[in-house]
């Protein structure tokens, strides 16, 4: 037998199988699930050195028959939170927590993987959440020292083997109080991000995020406001109020940037035409690999 064209042949009907359950409705099928399977290859190339080019064949077959049975037995039995074939279940939840006169600051760490996210309205209590998700639960914890709060907002996701990406939902919308000043630290994977922190006094900002489109407003209800962007394919678009002195630093190059109101004032420095006579200043440090930037003023 030979060893390419078997390999080949394998893979082939493999990918042949599913789309044919997949027009049976038997699962959702899509192409995120085919670059999944990469390390199937190497699994299969691995075996052909092991068992030579006349065992290789069968030896595949083998293993990608126990692979196959070893999920759909975790499956059956409920083991891990695995799904191959059920779409997985959403859950609802709304999470609060009261506020306190006492709180002059507060702080928001974010930890929510990827997803869909909004902070847009906001509340008589210190924070509302309002989450879907079929990746495991919300959960919100803090600490509270003197006249400050620290609240640690995670997703504690259980692993999932979804033969489908579509199954997967996440989502969460987020509501502040106005009165405490805001120190807003963000870890989200490949998301859309809809922040809208106008109404809020925001001291400091942090953003890790993964593959995303992000939309940040900023507001002008602090003298000074901060804001570090550590993402990776991105686009990010900016708004800041025209009211308000701004400084973009750029310590990587971005592809495409687009600075309404910035004059340059170095290399990797730009600064909106008021910067100095403005009595608010936010100021902006882009770490890493965004795409696309558009900064605008409103």
């Amino acid at each position: 037998m030979n060893v390419r064209f078997s390999l080949a042949g394998l893979i082939l009907v493999a990918l042949g199988v599913l789309l044919l359950l997949g027009n049976l409705n038997l699962y959702h099928f899509d192409w995120n699930f085919v670059l999944r399977l990469w390390p199937i290859l190497l699994i299969l190339f691995g075996l052909k050195y092991i068992f030579g080019e006349k065992g290789a064949g069968w030896a595949s077959i083998i293993a990608i028959i126990l692979i196959l049975g070893f999920l759909f037995i975790v499956d059956a039995f409920g083991l891990n939170s695995v799904s191959l074939i059920t779409k997985p279940e959403l859950k609802s939840q709304t999470i609060t927590e009261n506020y306190s006169a006492s709180y002059e600051t507060a702080k928001l760490s974010l930890n929510l993987g990827a997803g869909n996210f909004n902070i847009e309205n906001s509340t008589n209590n210190l924070i509302d959440i309002n989450s879907e998700t079929t990746l495991g639960e919300y959960n919100l914890n803090k600490n509270t020292s003197d006249k400050n709060i620290n609240l640690n907002l995670s997703l504690n996701s259980k692993r999932h083997f979804w033969l489908s990406s579509i199954n997967n939902e996440n989502s969460a919308i987020i509501n502040l109080n106005t009165t405490p000043i805001w120190t807003i630290d963000s870890k989200i994977g490949a998301s859309n991000v809809n922040f809208d922190f106008s109404e809020y006094k925001i001291s400091a900002s942090s953003f890790e995020i993964g593959a995303a489109n992000a939309y940040i407003k900023y507001g002008d209800k602090t003298n000074v406001s901060s804001a570090t962007f550590d993402t990776g394919a991105s686009k990010v678009s900016i708004d800041i109020p025209k009211s308000s002195g701004c400084e973009a630093k750029f310590d990587v190059g971005i592809s495409a940037k687009y600075l309404t109101g910035f004059e340059q004032k170095s290399d990797s420095i730009y600064r909106t035409t008021n910067f100095d006579s403005a009595t608010n200043k936010i100021y902006l440090n882009f770490k890493a690999g965004v795409s696309s930037l558009n900064i605008d003023q409103y």
